[in-house]
């Protein structure tokens, strides 16, 4: 029953959303725009359930449909795309390198940091918005708004300035269920360099700046563990995480000390003990790196130190051994 109801839903909403005459006259675009959100909170509903989200994974025109939606139509339909992404991310595989491409670069639009969020309202130019525009300019949609889109793109405003928070959250959390699938890493390993580049720029954001908050705290744990899976992937990957302004002096900052000092709770004392293992995961990801190995002689005193140390030694400390193993191989500049 739930096959039938999506495959007849799927075909209603693509004589919705590809009708030409939705552009005809405003009256047209709202009746085609609020029956079509009618039909999305239905598969915004079945993305709650992990049966019906199987169902609608197996369809094919499932991702492209998504793609359609965080892309090219407004805000409401893509808040509702969006959590629909974040509900079956745990098990969406990419076979197309360009489809994983429009998604990180949505994605990636969506992260921001404070100081970022701080100038949201004055609308100041975000630099990915560049790459999404071009992305626009080629995705196969509706033409009209595809060009506004990328009109909107070029001129300066992202796509989600009107609740920045709440769209980053559920963009880091999707990129860490993305980047965990093994299926995925083949293809993210293939992304184009100006799109993850951006991507990697944004997450190092997130991680180096200040935590004032358990708010802070969550979101440099999602940015850690989607750079600790980044870093297991290819040297180019690992030089681009280490040549972040301030990220690996963060990284070793994580690894060695408790985020939370005041531990109230087990939760709280989870979230320290991983935020620690995904730092130290990440700098030995990176440390794989003959380029990055250079890097990280400077760091070897203050590793060797804490890993030696019997009274205050972090708990990760053999994580961190195997990151002064890698380091070892490089001779001491004279």
């Amino acid at each position: 029953m739930v096959h039938d109801l999506l495959a007849f839903e799927y075909e209603r909403f693509g004589s919705i959303l590809h009708a030409e005459h939705r552009l005809h006259s405003p009256a047209t675009v709202l009746d085609h725009s609020e029956r079509a959100l009618c039909i999305e909170n239905i598969f915004r509903g079945f993305s709650f359930s992990e049966h019906h989200a199987d169902a609608m994974l197996a369809f094919p025109q499932f991702l492209p449909t998504l793609l359609t939606l965080l892309t090219n139509y407004p805000l409401e339909h893509r808040k509702n795309a969006l959590v629909i992404l974040s509900n079956v991310a745990g098990k969406l595989m990419f076979s197309r390198v360009g489809d994983l491409e429009v998604v990180l670069a949505v994605l990636t639009d969506c992260i921001l940091n404070q100081v970022d969020a701080d100038r949201t309202y004055t609308y100041f130019p975000f630099p990915v918005s560049n790459n999404l525009a071009r992305l626009l300019a080629q995705f196969p949609g509706n033409p009209a708004a595809a060009h506004q889109a990328h009109q909107q793109a070029i001129n300066g405003y992202t796509y989600f300035n009107w609740d920045p928070f709440y769209f980053s959250s559920n963009a880091l959390e999707i990129l860490v269920q993305l980047s965990l699938l093994i299926d995925n890493r083949g293809v993210l390993a293939r992304a184009s360099l100006p799109i993850i580049s951006e991507l990697v720029r944004k997450l190092a954001l997130v991680v180096t700046e200040e935590l004032e908050d358990l708010d802070d705290v969550d979101v440099a744990e999602m940015g850690l563990v989607v750079l600790s899976n980044l870093s297991d992937l290819t040297d180019t990957l690992r030089l681009l995480i280490a040549s972040q302004p301030g990220l690996i002096r963060s990284l070793v900052r994580f690894a060695l000390f408790p985020v939370l000092i005041t531990v109230r709770d087990e939760a709280t004392r989870r979230q320290n003990s991983n935020i620690m293992r995904f730092a130290a995961q990440a700098l030995l990801g990176i440390s794989r790196s003959r380029e990055v190995q250079v890097i990280l002689k400077d760091y070897e005193p203050t590793l060797f130190e804490a890993t030696c140390d019997q009274t205050h030694q972090p708990p990760f400390a053999p994580l961190l051994a195997e990151v002064l193993y890698n380091t070892s191989k490089i001779s001491q500049p004279s």
